[in-house]
C-alpha cells in the first residue's frame, strides 16, 4: 500500500476509534514512517497452464516453504521420503 493509501486508512481508523483524535501532522508522519518498511505479504504467482513443468514449479515453490527438501541431494532421495511419509 502506498503512503497516502495508509495515510488515508490511519485518518479514517484515528477519526473513528480515537478520542481525542490525533491531530492529522502525526498520523501523516505514522503513515510516512510505517510506508518505508516491505510488505510481508507473499506474492501470488501465476502458474501458466497445467503443464508438467507449471505444475513442478507450483510443487518446487510450494516446498521451498517447507522443511521437506532439507535433507534432499537428489530427487530419487525427495520421491522415497514421500513415499516413506504416506
Amino acid at each position: 500500500m502506498a503512503e497516502e493509501g495508509i495515510y488515508a486508512a490511519l485518518l479514517a481508523e484515528n477519526n473513528a476509534r480515537c478520542n481525542p483524535p490525533l491531530d492529522e501532522e502525526e498520523v501523516r508522519k505514522i503513515a510516512h514512517s510505517v510506508s518505508r518498511y516491505q510488505s510481508n505479504l507473499p506474492v501470488k504467482k501465476h502458474y501458466h497452464g497445467n503443464t508438467i513443468e507449471a505444475n513442478m514449479k507450483r510443487i518446487i515453490d510450494v516446498l521451498k516453504e517447507s522443511d521437506a527438501l532439507r535433507f534432499c541431494n537428489n530427487p530419487m532421495e525427495f520421491i522415497q521420503h514421500l513415499e516413506s511419509a504416506n
